[in-house]
């Protein structure tokens, strides 16, 4: 394979995936291979097993059959109302089936090709036939016209990670979402996943998260922060006193200053001042619960993991929220020489925790001005990135379809595309006038070559995928 590059250099890692006949597509535990375990086309002798039903794609019939059998590993037991599905891996499209109690499934009718077969149940991991451990990918099962194949796949039961949530005073908490996240390996970038369906704590303060595949695990409580209540009576009791003085006083002065507290009583009524520190910890500051990650710390790089293996539960993984300062991150985006920026995003994250997939992040967009502001920041190294369109890249124009089935705004995939990063250390107070400086992205082209290879190089190039990885950005727990 060449590559070059155009412009300045930098360090990346290039990810290619593309789709060759032969490859397996599917990942998710083993199969036993054909005559597993005697599970054929007729099963031991108990009737037909369920047959393949409600097809994704259109599949062209044909004369073979793949059976078999899914049992829960470890126990004996068929996996009973299961999900299994066969997909072609040239394109013959997918067919699913449902294992009746005896475990058994059958697809019928089948081309000639190359197929993957998985099955998947709630609380369980899913398998793959051919696995040799969970995740990894699968062998795919070669079918000739009028030929059968039989399997036995295991079905493992998924771990559990469950725990207690209390508040700063030991209390349980209700409410709380919990997230898991499972460490795994990208481009070559050891990186966190969210995994799992997440959890939400009782009124005991207790979350469970099931299903997990086997591997090491970060957990986390997100904690939502209400905005607190105001009482607007209070709030409006020395402005009404001031009011009745100023009356009393009817002189220009008072009159005047009575017309500008019955502006700010409107205001009031109105919800339009911002209440800062109201009812947080008695100096003005607001408070709020930050994230916090096991064994109790805000930051993931600084997270203990838990390893859990195939259908294990770890209990007593419980956290503890602390009331922590929260700040007000706002400054403007301006562009370097003559571009104009357009659409301006912000995203805030914790600079240990860049590239972690389902790692809370904070949003903001700027306004014409380039004015941004993102409240409730928890003490932390935060990394702000800025990513805009140059002025007039986007088109309002509808869509190829046109009508209400256009497209709306479209980015012409020339545009010239800007960004800018700033690392933002937050300690609680409020940060006002950060600067944030977009500049255009570099270009980078290339051509990728396949040399001599035991797989066949895909006739169709433009189902090659080029995936560009910055490598110097810091990935959680490194």
């Amino acid at each position: 394979m060449t590559f070059r590059h155009h412009r300045t250099p930098f360090v990346v890692l290039l990810a290619l995936s593309f789709a060759v006949s032969g490859l397996a597509q599917e990942q998710p535990a083993g199969g036993r291979g054909q005559g597993g375990r005697g599970a054929g086309p007729q099963g031991r002798g108990l009737g037909q097993p369920p047959r393949d039903t409600a097809p994704g794609r259109s599949v062209n019939a044909g004369t073979a059959v793949v059976s078999g059998m899914l049992m829960v590993a470890g126990t004996g037991q068929p996996a009973r109302h299961a999900r299994v599905t066969l997909n072609g891996t040239e394109g013959g499209g997918a067919r699913t089936a449902t294992t009746d109690e005896f475990g058994r499934f059958i697809f019928s009718a089948l081309p000639a090709g190359r197929y993957i077969l998985n099955a998947t149940k709630p609380g369980h991991v899913g398998v793959t036939y051919g696995q040799t451990l969970p995740g990894r990918p699968g062998t795919p099962i070669e079918l000739a016209e009028g030929g059968k194949f039989s399997a036995t796949l295991e079905l493992p039961r998924g771990g559990v990670i469950t725990g207690t949530v209390v508040d700063e005073y030991g209390d349980a908490t209700a409410g709380i979402p919990v997230r898991v996240l499972r460490y795994v390996t990208q481009g070559g970038r050891r990186t966190l996943q969210q995994s799992g369906n997440g959890s939400t704590t009782d009124d005991r303060g207790v979350y469970r998260v099931f299903g997990l595949q086997p591997g090491e695990y970060v957990v986390s409580a997100v904690p939502r922060n209400p905005a607190p209540a105001i009482d607007m009576g209070r709030l409006q009791a020395p402005v009404q006193l001031e009011m009745i003085r100023s009356e009393a006083g009817a002189s220009p002065d008072g009159l005047a200053r009575l017309e500008a507290l019955q502006a700010l009583q409107g205001q009031m009524l109105q919800g339009q001042i911002l209440l800062q520190g109201v009812g947080s910890d008695g100096e003005g500051h607001t408070t709020g619960y930050a994230p916090v990650y096991y064994p109790g710390t805000p930051s993931a790089a600084q997270a203990g993991s838990i390893p859990l293996g195939v259908g294990e539960e770890r209990p007593s993984v419980d956290f503890q929220l602390q009331r922590v300062p929260m700040a007000r991150v706002e400054g403007t985006v301006v562009t370097s020489g003559d571009i104009a920026a357009q659409g301006v995003q912000l995203v805030l994250t914790d600079a240990g925790q860049a590239g972690g997939a389902g790692l809370p992040v904070q949003t903001a967009r700027a306004d014409a001005q380039g004015r941004f502001r993102i409240t409730n920041v928890p003490p932390g190294n935060y990394r702000l990135v800025a990513r805009a369109t140059a002025a007039g890249a986007v088109q309002g124009t509808p869509g190829p379809q046109g009508g209400r089935g256009g497209r709306g705004n479209v980015v012409p995939s020339d545009a010239i595309r800007l960004w800018g990063l700033v690392d933002v250390p937050v300690d609680g107070r409020d940060l006002t006038e950060l600067l944030v400086t977009l500049q255009p992205g570099l270009s980078i082209s290339g051509r990728v070559a396949f040399e001599a290879t035991s797989q066949t190089a895909p006739a169709d190039s433009s189902r090659v995928r080029v995936t560009l990885s910055p490598v110097d950005q810091p990935s959680p727990g490194a």
